[in-house]
């Protein structure tokens, strides 16, 4: 039995040792996500309604109806981004000190308190706006704490499969939105937009349901000294793949290896030594998600539409949602099966033309396009969303919980989500000017960013594919050049956690005990 630890370790079947406990981590534990999709989804719809202006907007006496100002748009979409990123950095101590599951029902209870405050704000839009920051609040607290409690829940070829679900469920939760506001719009009072706002009372519902069905992490067990749990809860989620004294011993070794390796506690240790090179893999990809567009999308689509001259908005935004989906179900099998890398390379090049294209065609102006270049812009809208639900969506999630320390996990998770939601702010509060101004042609410079990306993978995003959570800390500390990760063979004590991780291994004590040895004589 060999000490070292290659890629092939991973190579069966992605979808090996999934079992039902797993499964509820994966669902249950991303209803706070469908919340916060579900929210996106229905601002994006009601945005393009004359029923949702005509409570909170103003009368414009050259058109005769009523309209959603640019700065009413911008602060509506702004502030609420705002809020995300205040529920991120609170989210961090509350997620360490209270567990996973603590976090995630205060999340669920932060959401139904704002949907309360926005289903009762009448036409004061001040208080819808209040309430949807409230609910934003809880979407910070989600991306906080979700990616981390699936990431230290699931086997190593699981990972991937369990952390995606936070995107799919996000997506699903925008088409679910997307489809009542469709579904309600010929009716002509204010429960055209107000049913679909009461709807949203469903997620953190099923959440709170949820988390009584949900094992704590069993890392967050170990840190916090109550061992007998953790063997609990690796018995439950593993269900005899490993033996759960082994797993939890091995957990505990590699804990205190990543104390001595990287003692780190604060937010600027996420910015020393090579815990820099991780924060930055965590951070780029999450905003250049936001930087590609589909925060413009899932705020601004529906406006974006009606200035290339299309009519049915939201049957459209229904289609896309829907192809959306799609790509998210699809992605469960791909990403783990082609690697992150080489997917987010591909996709972001297919996401540059689609823009790019879109852009060229909004040249024409909203009175010279015709009926086939309306259809042309539909297509590469859906191929563009396809694409990117598929892997960016899901990936820079994915790569966020990967790629950190397990000491850091938490603050590192923290910090690549604002490069997210900063960004992301600082696209919905620009957005309405700029499309104000240059109308369709947005759609360049959000192509141009997709550019960007392809560059940024390719010189900094290393393959993270079917790497335990304690390789990668051995790697990124031996500082291997980007493009090495696929190939290189880990060693010592991280390394081997895969003997225990993998089904492969009938006898783990026998493994751990293995392992332990060949550490002694690497020392001696």
């Amino acid at each position: 039995m060999s000490g070292a630890s290659s890629p092939k370790a991973g190579s069966l079947s992605p979808w090996r040792d999934l079992n039902s406990v797993l499964a509820i981590v994966t669902v249950f534990g991303s209803m706070g996500a469908a919340g916060y999709g579900f929210d996106l989804g229905w601002w994006s719809g009601v945005l393009s309604t004359s029923q949702f202006a005509r409570a909170y907007g103003k009368y414009d006496a050259v058109t005769g109806a009523y309209a959603m100002s640019s700065v009413q748009e911008s602060i509506g979409s702004g502030t609420a981004t705002a809020a995300v990123i205040a529920g991120l950095f609170v989210g961090t101590p509350i997620n360490e000190r209270l567990g996973r599951r603590m976090t995630m029902l205060i999340q669920a209870l932060t959401v139904v308190v704002g949907v309360i405050i926005e289903a009762t704000s009448g036409n004061r839009y001040v208080q819808l706006i209040v309430g949807r920051m409230v609910v934003y609040f809880g979407g910070g607290l989600a991306a906080n704490v979700v990616p981390v409690y699936q990431a230290e829940c699931a086997p190593p070829h699981l990972r991937g499969l369990m952390s995606a679900g936070y995107n799919i469920f996000l997506m699903w939760g925008g088409f679910l939105a997307c489809l009542i506001v469709f579904l309600c719009r010929s009716l002509e009072n204010e429960w055209a937009f107000r049913t679909v706002i009461v709807c949203q009372l469903l997620m953190p519902a099923m959440m709170a349901c949820g988390l009584f069905l949900l094992p704590e992490s069993p890392r967050w067990l170990i840190r916090q000294g109550r061992l007998d749990e953790a063997r609990a809860v690796v018995r439950t989620l593993r269900r005899g793949v490993v033996d759960e004294d082994a797993e939890v011993l091995q957990l505990q070794a590699q804990l205190e290896e990543e104390k001595t390796l990287h003692a780190a506690s604060s937010y600027l240790d996420c910015f020393r030594g090579t815990n820099l090179r991780r924060t930055i893999i965590c951070i780029g990809p999450q905003a250049l998600q936001q930087a590609q567009g589909i925060s413009f999308i899932s705020n601004y689509l529906g406006t974006f539409m009606e200035q290339l001259g299309f009519d049915s908005v939201l049957l459209i935004l229904v289609i896309i949602y829907a192809a959306g989906c799609v790509s998210n179900i699809i992605s469960l099998y791909t990403n783990d099966r082609l690697g992150r890398r080489p997917t987010l390379l591909v996709s972001a090049g297919v996401q540059a033309i689609c823009m790019l294209s879109i852009g060229g065609l909004a040249t024409h102006g909203t009175a010279n396009i015709s009926l086939s270049m309306q259809h042309a812009a539909i297509a590469l809208l859906v191929i563009w969303f396809f694409s990117f639900q598929g892997t960016w969506g899901p990936l820079a999630w994915v790569i966020c919980s990967e790629a950190p320390t397990a000491q850091l996990r938490e603050k590192t998770v923290s910090v690549g989500a604002l490069g997210s939601y900063a960004s992301g702010l600082v696209i919905t509060f620009v957005n309405p000017y700029v499309q104000d101004a240059i109308g369709g042609n947005v759609a360049f410079i959000y192509g141009s960013f997709s550019v960007v990306a392809v560059v940024f993978v390719f010189f900094v995003v290393p393959e993270l594919k079917n790497r335990s959570l304690e390789e990668l800390d051995e790697m990124f500390h031996a500082k291997l050049p980007t493009r090495k990760f696929r190939t290189y063979q880990t060693h010592g004590l991280l390394a081997n956690s895969k003997l225990i991780d993998g089904p492969e291994t009938k006898d783990s004590t026998e493994a751990f005990t293995v392992s332990c040895k060949l550490n002694e004589k690497k020392e001696n």
